[in-house]
């Protein structure tokens, strides 16, 4: 073969390049020991899986087989979650979070091996392996990673480094879509964090210190990292050993609330659906199958950081055992158990369920995550975060409702005497009837948070259980689950705020039902009946069940499945909250701050009191073209759909208008000069309200929030179609729009100047949000014109309004003048723009009291 003069010395220098590598031992030469990598100077961690440490080259090298044998591609869990986390709630990067879980296996091909991760979202459930095998070969597996084998004196091995040390956890991705900048991997500034890299018999754990920059940080990212430029997480990888085989997996129910775990099963026959689903749970079994009551083989037991201060410690573990009582009336005597994490233990041991404290700069959402097998359902490993400013936001929620911490009762013992446990509490103990007697309308605000941090640490750990929400419970049987989003219960005793009965208190029949339903042990023949007989039993008793998909989106219909509600009547419950509101608003001052605190700080505990309503306006509103349905088979005798009734909707909407009143939404003088401009260096949070009289306190900008709360509520694209579509009997959409405009609309000559300013308001929010919904693609074309009609009607009135005021350069005639201009012009585009007039934004409402 004739080689050039270039391909000559090419060659030469990879053969030298090759002599050398051999020599020192990174590419090994057959058949000489000098070529095997030696770890005997490594540190040496045993677990599932063993791996070395050398920290002269910082790396980690992962041992997958002993010496002489194969790599066996036996199959494990793989999760990627974050150690430490940005401190940002919007963004939502926080510590402890856990990503997907993932089967995979090691497969080895030549001198490299391979991370591959099966797709268990498509299966054939069947003895027959040729069936098994089509379905396989018929999904696309994924290969994460790849690395070189290499044979070290140990056996083989592989340097795990460059698997560690990549964005597994979608930082850059998340940093991007919440608008923190494009943001890329340094590996020249990350690193192994060999502190939380260890070995436990059913685990290994390997962490990285990366570093993910951008020359233009965003705001929530420029304010919480130590240099927005430059932000430093750390991303955990976890390898889990896959349970051993004896768990019985459990068909999921839509009418019950527990997790599911989908998947197609192409064995399934052909009058059968291929999609199945599994309710996640942990493996529960007694130690005397047939017995109705009896001890377990294995406890399901949680254990809290002891990183926990006093006194949120022992309310975390009183709410926490909560779920004992639930446990012992299916059946399972002393099954559940929470302790606090030995000194000796290691949180990241799998053998160990967790509550872990998390801290953010600002308030934010707690998670109750799980590690869980892909294939069964069963929960491996709870793992519950709970946020430590969640206690704070309703230690000030409650301080401006008018309860004051009282100081003597803020010592680690007496800040639980509502407990009939200590901050010594012994195992298993259950909060007792003196919780209730000892809250009375005296109650400290540190208290009710403390009330609350309980129902918190049972509702987060009721999610690692296997539960999901469930926000219809508090419409029923006295707060019927832990599963739903409580606000406190304020009453009105003797013209006062009353919080003694502020939250629930123990397991709710809700939750004992989900508990009996996913745990409960049946002999296998009767299994299928005696989950019917449940689900049947719950039904007669009237526990309804509302998920998120029909409680959270603004257009939802449902008026009893709601976040942040109380009571079983959503009209009157607003009616109250604005009561309890008209109270707390008049009692407000400078003693909800904490002395050492500037007086500017008290618009931060003037927000919540203000928009106190915020949960019950949404509750109310979707009363408005509402229905109650339910989750129902064709024989278990539930309702499906029903049309709220029109006199319910008639009361809601003269409810919302009040709401909308310029009574309800004018600030007294008083407090006006009681909040001066934000003190130097104070933090430029979000818990206050826009300001447009800035650096003053702006009343108007404060009663708009409210006033685009309502109407956004009202005139939601969703809820005014189904309005649209009313029967002549019904209420219809151009009713509601023609009340809207007869009540809280048009000349208020003897109201003073600051009733006068709402109204106008009241106005510009009406025309713009009506703008909004005669252009919105999510609205119906009959909710579009009903909407265009209604626009014109104003102009019309606008009109008669300005020749009926004598003073014409008054404000209201200037704006009805204005919005007349600027409704003719929307009307004359033939097409218009999606895109929304501008509205304020809310402060921060959910999470509320955390």
């Amino acid at each position: 073969m004739i080689r050039s003069v270039g391909q000559s010395l090419l060659l030469a220098f990879v053969a030298t390049c090759t002599a050398s590598s051999i020599a020192s031992g990174l590419i090994p030469e057959e058949n000489s020991d000098k070529s095997k990598l030696q770890l005997e100077s490594c540190e040496f961690f045993e677990g599932f899986f063993d791996f070395y440490w050398d920290d002269a080259e910082g790396k980690i090298w992962l041992q997958l087989a002993e010496p002489g044998a194969q790599i066996d591609g036996q199959p494990f869990l793989y999760v990627s979650s974050l150690s430490t986390g940005l401190g940002s709630n919007p963004v939502g990067l926080d510590r402890g979070q856990l990503g997907a879980d993932r089967i995979v296996r090691f497969k080895r091909v030549g001198k490299r091996v391979y991370l591959i991760q099966e797709n268990w979202k498509y299966r054939a459930e069947t003895e027959n392996q040729l069936e098994q095998r089509a379905v396989r070969e018929s999904f696309a597996e994924s290969i994460l990673w790849s690395g070189e084998v290499k044979q070290a004196d140990v056996g083989s091995v592989v340097e795990l480094n460059s698997f560690l040390m990549r964005d597994a956890h979608d930082c850059v991705g998340k940093l991007s879509e919440t608008g923190q900048g494009s943001f890329s991997l340094k590996q020249d500034r990350s690193f192994i964090h060999l502190p939380r890299c260890k070995a436990f018999p059913r685990n290994s754990e390997f962490e990285a210190t990366l570093t993910f920059a951008s020359s233009k940080p965003g705001r929530l990212a420029n304010r919480v990292a130590a240099d927005g430029k430059s932000v430093t997480l750390r991303q955990h990888h976890s390898f889990v050993q896959l349970p051993e085989p004896g768990y019985t997996p459990r068909k999921w129910d839509p009418r019950v609330g527990s997790f599911a775990l989908n998947y197609s099963d192409y064995a399934s026959p052909i009058e059968e659906p291929l999609e199945k689903r599994l309710i996640t749970r942990h493996r529960l079994e007694k130690t005397d199958a047939n017995a109705k009551s009896s001890p377990v083989k294995e406890p399901i037991v949680y254990y809290l950081d002891p990183g926990v201060p006093e006194p949120v410690r022992s309310a975390l573990l009183d709410g926490a055992r909560w779920w004992s009582v639930a446990f012992e009336a299916a059946g399972f005597e002393d099954a559940f158990q929470v302790k606090i994490l030995p000194a000796d233990a290691d949180p990241m041991d799998v053998r160990f369920n967790m509550i872990q404290w998390v801290h953010r700069a600002t308030r934010g959402w707690s998670y109750g995550q799980s590690f869980v097998d892909p294939r069964t359902g069963e929960i491996i490993k709870g793992h519950v975060l709970l946020g430590s400013l969640r206690v704070r936001q309703d230690h000030l929620l409650f301080e401006g409702l008018g309860h004051k911490t009282a100081e003597a009762n803020l010592s680690p013992n007496n800040a639980h005497r509502a407990c009939s446990c200590a901050s010594t509490c012994g195992m298993g103990s259950i909060p007792s009837e003196a919780y209730l007697s000892a809250l009375d309308p005296n109650v400290s605000s540190t208290e009710v948070a403390l009330a609350r941090i309980r129902q918190l640490s049972a509702h987060e750990v009721g999610h690692t259980l296997g539960f999901a929400h469930n926000f219809a419970a508090s419409t029923y049987a006295d707060r019927a689950s832990v599963m739903d989003y409580p606000a406190p219960r304020a009453k009105i005793t003797d013209g006062k705020i009353d919080l003694s009965d502020a939250y629930g208190v123990g397991i709710g029949e809700w939750d004992k039902f989900t508990v009996q339903y996913a745990y409960s042990q049946f002999p296998a023949a009767n299994e299928e009946q005696e989950l019917k007989e449940i689900i049947q039993g719950a039904i007669t008793k009237g526990l309804r069940y509302i998920t998120d998909a029909d409680a959270r989106p603004a257009g939802a219909a449902e008026p009893y499945g709601n976040l942040w509600d109380n009571g079983s009547d959503p009209v009157a419950a607003l009616a109250h909250e604005l009561a309890v509101r008209e109270i707390a608003i008049r009692n407000f001052s400078a003693e909800a701050l904490h002395p050492d605190q500037p007086l500017s700080d008290l618009e931060k505990a003037f927000v919540p009191i203000y928009l106190h309503h915020r949960y019950q306006i949404d509750a109310t509103a979707k009363a408005l073209g509402g229905y109650r349905y339910n989750y129902a088979f064709p024989s278990d005798g539930q309702t499906t759909v029903v049309p709220i009734d029109t006199e319910v909707q008639r009361g809601a909407l003269a409810m919302l208008m009040r709401s909308l009143d310029p009574s309800q939404l004018e600030i007294p003088n008083r407090i006006l000069e009681l909040i001066p401009p934000k003190a130097v260096s104070s933090v430029n949070d979000q818990e206050r309200f826009g300001a447009q009289t800035a650096p003053l306190f702006d009343r108007g900008m404060a009663a708009q929030t409210a006033i685009e709360m309502t109407l956004g509520q009202i005139l939601q694209p969703q809820r005014c179609s189904r309005l649209a579509q009313a029967g002549q009997d019904s209420l219809g959409l151009a009713a509601v729009l023609l009340q809207i405009r007869v009540r809280v609309l048009g000349p208020q000559p003897d109201a003073s100047e600051a009733a006068r300013e709402i109204t106008r308001i009241t106005e510009r929010v009406f025309v713009d949000r009506l703008m909004d919904l005669a252009k919105s693609s999510r609205a119906s074309s009959d909710a579009k014109n009903i909407a265009r009609n209604e626009l014109r009607m104003l102009i019309s009135n606008f009109q008669q309004w300005s020749r009926l005021n004598g003073d014409k350069s008054s404000l209201e005639v200037l704006q009805w003048s204005a919005l007349t201009s600027e409704i003719n012009r929307f009307l004359q585009r033939p097409f218009p723009t999606a895109e929304s007039n501008s509205s304020v934004e809310l402060p921060p409402g959910s999470p509320i009291g955390q």
